[in-house]
């Protein structure tokens, strides 16, 4: 909705839709309430609704297992990633593990990124987020587009309109800025009929999420892996202590937004 003044400056340029044979075209992939209000400035009043998603077909969020993991404070989600992501592509296969793992600001991105190229026998790592030059971020969604396996790192700059094939999993570090941020998220994973699966990491300060934001989700409570708790303790430490209060700083004000208004 960031963008409706701009969409009507452009439909200002127009033909008039009443008094010409102009013909409009709206493409969504999800026909939410907004949506729909924006219709009427593109479309005439008896347009034509065309769905492509077979009836009876279930939501990604609905089909799709989702792992909750939750650890007892923000020093030990690194930690529970790391085991995660091993477990998972232990079962996956190495050479067919092709994830995305989002994380809610640029500076956790970095730092997550940072930590995982870090950790030895881990897929290529790759960071996107809207610090990344646009020539970089073009470069990274082509060779993850096209790649078999890796790991992508990202805000939600790819968590809507990006088509990326084969991604198996999906990996939500902290909570998302609302219900609907978690759900287009997982949708990168299990597309053209693939499957797919999703975990979901937090603290136990951030279950509320869960419980109430997402209290239509039906989640498979799944024990945190924490044994590279070491390893990455000995990588953060090696990190510059301006890195490590940014990353703190970050998960602070997602995570307690009233909290940091007044004392970060």
């Amino acid at each position: 909705m960031g963008f409706m003044n701009a969409l009507k400056d452009i439909i200002k340029c127009l033909p008039d839709k009443a008094s010409t044979n102009r013909q409009g075209m709206l493409f969504s992939a999800t026909i939410a309430p907004h949506v729909e209000k924006v219709a009427h400035l593109v479309l005439s009043k008896d347009y034509k609704f065309i769905s492509t998603i077979p009836e009876g077909e279930l939501n990604t969020h609905e089909r799709v297992p989702q792992h909750l993991i939750t650890v007892p404070t923000f020093s030990d989600v690194a930690a529970a990633l790391v085991g995660s992501l091993r477990q998972e592509i232990a079962l996956n296969g190495a050479n067919t593990f092709k994830a995305i793992v989002f994380a809610p600001t640029a500076a956790l991105v970095d730092f997550y990124g940072d930590i995982l190229e870090a950790i030895p026998n881990m897929p290529t790592i790759s960071v996107l987020h809207s610090r990344v030059s646009q020539s970089k971020r073009t470069q990274a969604t082509n060779a993850f587009r096209t790649a078999k396996n890796g790991i992508l790192v990202a805000t939600d700059v790819v968590a809507r309109g990006m088509d990326f094939p084969l991604v198996t999993n999906v990996f939500q570090v902290g909570i998302p800025s609302e219900k609907e941020a978690y759900i287009h998220r997982l949708g990168r994973t299990a597309r053209a009929g693939a499957e797919g699966r999703g975990t979901f990491i937090i603290t136990e300060d951030e279950t509320f999420f869960s419980k109430w934001t997402l209290k239509e989700i039906t989640f498979e409570p799944t024990a945190a892996d924490l044994s590279a708790k070491k390893e990455i303790l000995s990588i953060a430490e090696k990190m510059e202590p301006e890195m490590q209060a940014k990353v703190y700083q970050a998960w602070v004000r997602i995570s307690f937004p009233f909290f940091s208004r007044f004392f970060l």
